[in-house]
């Protein structure tokens, strides 16, 4: 047997029978990455003629779109589904991807040269759906449309330099707005919902004025979270609130302090078999928390010398009705596509499956499973719905996700009852306190479920918009590795931030 067909297929005689051996090569294969996503078994079209793209450049329209995506939220998984979907279209095969805790490599290793190694570190992350969304669409315009690397990377470029959708003052009322919704949902009056919108705004403007000195998150939490503790106590010694609502509005606080985005993020990483991203990033969620509960602790020391008496078993926080609570549901999730930077028209999709989510909650919680059953499944059901819609709208299921989430799913009731026994001194109350904050993992596990359930629906949704493409519009297949042959084709190393 030749050498290169040695190299191709290996035999090895079994029983009497000649059987192959995949090679390393096969085995590597990175089109195995897109198993389980939209691109799943798709066959990979290349781009029209008259453009020839170096290895390098493909390589590094890669690091671009893998930095701006995961920069604004979005989770390692679809990163990696993206670049792989990416260079499977423009023919980049066999490469290599690895996301490690806070950079990117990229490798492409062509049959008859050097291997060509990237690598871009990313340095922030934040949370903008909105450039999510553009981001998503970018890729399909690639993979399902065609789109050459001219025309992305000046896609591109145009994401990276578009500023934020809202202001700042926009975004944080938002946010206060979908404090109001929180309050009231874990039982607060409207004067407790009224201060958690004053509460919020105020603690906003101060982790904005702390970050712009450079103070590291974790103190700019604990400041936030001192001034929401020494807020709740002064309001029940002053009568201005009952000491339900002044957990109410805490626990409101409290809970959008936490970086509940990253603690979802956290868990898709961990289930999908990212762990270095994912131990990374329960770092930084972990410092957070830490952050809030010394806060926390700190605000109610300092007005400890007021003589306020709290019995927590003397109060009952009820949570609103299913009709209410589905309203204030929908409200929260369009106050949060805000504050989270969407465009406009995701509010009425948003805000339908976040009462989607409400009534399976609540409905689970009827039948009489626990909290985190409750919430793993009301998840489940919200991850499905999304990624089929998603699908349908030709954006990412996280642009519905999130808001609807943190609009229906919070552990907002749970929060405030561990806060009444922490103000009382009650033994524990710090613990139940964490494990309730912990608590919103279980959403993280949901999402990637119902994601897993839609995704062969959503595939289809796919399929059907690539046939119609294919209809009116023929695509060549031809390599699309070559030298640069026109200078107008060159995006140069520094891609989307160098043009």
């Amino acid at each position: 047997m030749s050498r290169a067909v040695g190299q191709a297929t290996r035999r090895v005689r079994a029983g009497g029978r000649v059987t192959r051996q995949p090679t390393a090569q096969q085995r590597r294969d990175a089109r195995d990455l897109l198993r389980g996503s939209i691109y799943d078994g798709m066959t990979f079209r290349v781009t029209p003629a008259n453009q020839h793209y170096s290895a390098r450049e493909i390589l590094n329209f890669c690091l671009d779109l893998g930095e701006l995506m995961l920069t604004a939220g979005a989770d390692t998984r679809s990163v990696e589904v993206a670049v792989v979907a990416v260079c499977s279209t423009w023919n980049l095969l066999p490469m290599e991807i690895d996301l490690a805790s806070e950079s990117i490599y990229l490798m492409y290793t062509p049959a008859d040269g050097q291997p060509v190694v990237t690598m871009r570190v990313i340095r922030t992350e934040t949370s903008d759906l909105g450039r999510v969304d553009r981001l998503h669409r970018v890729v399909e315009q690639v993979v399902l449309e065609g789109v050459g690397l001219v025309e992305a990377t000046r896609a591109l470029s145009g994401v990276a330099q578009s500023p934020p959708r809202w202001g700042p003052q926009v975004m944080t009322v938002a946010t206060a707005v979908l404090a109001v919704s929180v309050a009231l949902q874990c039982g607060g009056t409207p004067r407790a919902a009224l201060a958690a919108f004053l509460l919020v705004c105020v603690v906003t403007e101060v982790s904005l004025l702390l970050t712009r000195r450079g103070l590291p998150g974790f103190f700019a939490a604990g400041a936030q979270a001192a001034i929401a503790g020494a807020f709740a106590t002064v309001a029940i010694y002053t009568e201005l609130l009952t000491a339900g609502g002044a957990a109410a509005s805490l626990a409101a606080c409290l809970v959008l302090l936490l970086p509940h985005a990253s603690i979802v993020t956290f868990g898709r990483d961990a289930i999908t078999g990212f762990k270095a991203t994912a131990a990374s990033r329960s770092i930084g969620i972990g410092l957070v928390i830490m952050g809030i509960l010394f806060g926390l602790q700190l605000g109610l020391s300092l007005t400890r010398q007021l003589p306020v008496q709290v019995d927590p078993t003397d109060i009952r926080l009820h949570p609103l009705g299913l009709g209410l609570a589905a309203l204030a549901s929908a409200i929260a999730a369009s106050a949060n596509c805000i504050a989270q930077g969407s465009a406009a028209r995701v509010v009425p999709a948003a805000a339908l499956a976040c009462v989607l989510a409400q009534l399976v909650l609540r409905g689970c919680l009827h039948l009489g499973l626990g909290n985190t059953e409750a919430t793993f499944l009301a998840a489940t059901a919200l991850g499905a719905a999304c990624t089929w819609w998603a699908a349908r709208q030709h954006t990412s299921a996280t642009v519905y996700a999130v808001p609807a989430f943190c609009g229906a799913l919070l552990p907002a009731l749970p929060v405030a009852d561990s806060l009444l026994n922490l103000v009382a001194h009650t033994p524990n109350s710090g613990w139940r306190l964490a494990i309730a904050v912990l608590s919103t993992l279980s959403i993280g596990a949901g999402l990637v479920m119902g994601g897993l359930l839609a995704t062969g629906g959503a595939r289809r949704v796919v399929r059907s918009r690539v046939r119609s493409l294919d209809s009116a519009i023929e695509r060549p297949e031809r390599s699309l590795v070559a030298p640069i042959e026109s200078p107008e084709a060159s995006v140069g190393a520094s891609g989307v931030y160098g043009s």
